[in-house]
């Protein structure tokens, strides 16, 4: 009994090792590749942010209860939003073409059309439903960090935004 129970344990503790080491069906890059408007990148903080790019249209505080901490969101007039906890940028939305992403040696804009956002991830684009309205590229192992890349009724780039599932 004392074998099954170890075993089960065993089997318990490896499963989300296997299903972590999967491939992912789509495009992934490291988080640490990810810059926006050739200014800040994850980590940096809300003073990095508004030398960058200039003081937000206002902030708001939002109580995330599973972590016990505040998120700062600076919100900018074209959209675009800024996360920030324990004042380090843990997640944005992009939605003006002033703001181009950086993802390695890809680069991303609003506007951007559909095709040439393929060409630089096609497991990404061959991941999609023919009438789907996002892309999803992978930030690092697993697949619970993704940046959602949003097309409008005409393939192109109109959000872009980085979501944790």
């Amino acid at each position: 009994m004392k074998a099954k129970l170890t075993s089960l344990a065993f089997l318990l503790l490896l499963c989300p090792i296997l299903v972590s080491a999967q491939a992912s069906p789509f495009d992934t890059i490291n988080r640490d590749e990810v810059e926006i408007g050739g200014a800040i990148t994850y980590g940096d903080s809300a003073g990095d942010l508004t030398s960058a790019f200039g003081d937000p249209e206002h902030t708001r505080d939002y109580y995330l209860e599973m972590d016990k901490k505040t998120e700062v969101q600076y919100i900018y007039a074209d959209g675009s939003e800024f996360r920030f906890i324990d004042d380090k940028l843990h997640s944005f939305k992009i939605a003006s073409p002033d703001y181009t992403l950086s993802l390695g040696e890809a680069q991303l804009q609003i506007g951007d059309s559909l095709a040439s956002v393929a060409s630089s991830f096609p497991n990404s684009r061959s991941y999609m439903e023919n009438d789907a309205t996002a892309m999803i590229i992978g930030l690092g192992t697993g697949d619970h960090d993704v940046l959602l890349v949003v097309f409008d009724a005409e393939e192109t780039v109109c959000e872009i935004r980085q979501h944790t599932f």
